[in-house]
């Protein structure tokens, strides 16, 4: 009994500590309130295309944002990224170089994932949620959205807190107002999707050149260009990753099980989405602040896995809350979808080990190590997904034990990157 109190007066203290810290640093103010915006106008926007769309046209809306976020991230070449982690120890001239460098590269990109998309349809006539004009606009989109991960990055790292949510409102409001006109005044569907978001990066764009005017103009040296262009080739398992963690699974549900039981997984998957919003904040604060003791070797080890103790808790709570606020939406709300009210308990286990898997891969970059975490991800969630294709197949299509697959590659992700992470900082230091 002595011994539980002591345990829950710890927990107390270090929770009271940890909301101290958040309330006397208020740029974290401004990066929770940013990501909540971020966050919360996808949510209204879901709410919107549940009013508008049946199941069917939901579950297709939901692979047709896998198509986006996938090739933002491939075109982004990790370029953000490198920028970040790398900020330290660059000149003000190479920085120029990196961001220079950055806007070739996904440029480059683009035009050749332009070129096989246009060969994947050609060959592919089941995908009936995407045309060519839709793949123009979707990677128009991507190649913007890679540039802005640059400038908002810039403004993290220079710790630009107020200007950093003074543009995310406005992307985002813009994007929430031209949804919301394309669905209830001009009748679009998913495609009102396709064209919100490209206009709305569109205003990121013009935002991104006023941030970076000074960056723009110079030369794009080789030796820069290939040591960036190749960083991000370590990296594409682990952005490869994100795809599977996501978009691989829609797609195998599509397929195997049905395009409604997509729309119930894609609803109670958007779950990760708002936990990582707060996520997402919080390392918007602290990770300019590990990036600098990693790179000065200014910190210890225990104080670290403190930061990753209180860091857990925080998330576990606002996992369990936001697991909470989904069921009691959609058993009010959103009848014809109550089908996927037993699957919410996975959903927030999963979301925990998700979310603390990225606390400790800044550790990789920062060492200039991303091959490690990227070999890790891609594998454990590789694996994940042919076992969930083999139980598929074998006519064993329960999205339980699909999500139970999920919990375990994302356990194993972090057990792994953990010690692996914390022995590369023992053996620098």
């Amino acid at each position: 009994m002595i011994q539980t109190q002591k345990s829950s007066m710890k927990i107390t203290r270090i929770t009271t500590e940890y909301f101290t810290k958040i309330k006397n640093n208020p740029s974290i103010i401004y990066y929770l309130l940013s990501e909540l915006i971020s966050k919360l106008i996808p949510v209204i926007n879901v709410f919107l295309f549940l009013y508008f769309l049946s199941i069917e046209e939901f579950g297709e809306l939901s692979n047709l944002n896998v198509i986006y976020s996938t090739a933002a991230l491939f075109i982004s070449n990790s370029v953000h990224t490198y920028y970040i982690s790398q900020y330290y120890e660059m000149s003000k001239v190479k920085r120029g170089v990196v961001i220079r460098s950055g806007i070739l590269i996904s440029f480059l990109i683009t035009i050749l994932l332009f070129f096989i998309g246009i060969l994947f349809l050609r060959i592919s006539s089941t995908i009936s949620f995407i045309n060519t004009s839709f793949l123009f606009f979707l990677l128009s989109a991507s190649f913007i959205n890679s540039f802005s991960r640059i400038f908002f990055n810039h403004l993290r790292i220079n710790s630009k807190a107020v200007k950093y949510f003074r543009y995310t409102l406005i992307f985002n409001l813009f994007l929430l107002i031209t949804t919301f006109q394309l669905l209830y005044f001009f009748n679009f569907k998913t495609d009102a999707r396709v064209y919100s978001i490209f206009y709305a990066n569109i205003i990121l764009f013009f935002i991104g050149i006023y941030v970076l005017r000074k960056y723009l103009l110079g030369k794009i040296l080789w030796p820069d260009f290939k040591e960036i262009f190749f960083f991000g080739i370590k990296l594409i398992p682990h952005n490869l990753s994100f795809f599977l963690k996501d978009g691989a699974y829609k797609f195998l549900i599509t397929a195997y099980i049905g395009i409604t039981v997509n729309a119930y997984f894609s609803l109670i998957i958007f779950h990760v989405f708002v936990v990582q919003s707060f996520n997402v904040a919080y390392f918007n604060y602290y990770s300019p602040i590990l990036i600098k003791k990693i790179s000065n070797k200014n910190f210890t080890i225990n104080s670290l896995k403190k930061e990753l103790f209180n860091y857990g808790l925080m998330i576990s709570l606002i996992s369990l809350m936001a697991g909470i606020s989904l069921y009691i939406y959609i058993y009010y709300f959103k009848l014809d979808y109550h089908a996927g009210l037993t699957l919410i308990k996975y959903i927030i286990i999963y979301s925990i080990f998700y979310s603390i898997t990225s606390f400790t891969s800044i550790i990789f970059f920062v060492k200039n190590k991303p091959e490690i975490i990227s070999i890790i991800t891609f594998l454990t969630t590789l694996i994940a997904i042919i076992i969930t294709f083999l139980f598929l197949i074998c006519g064993i299509k329960k999205i339980e034990i699909i999500l139970f697959i999920m919990i375990l590659s994302a356990l194993f992700q972090f057990y792994i990157s953990y010690h692996k992470g914390f022995k590369l900082l023992i053996n620098d230091n």
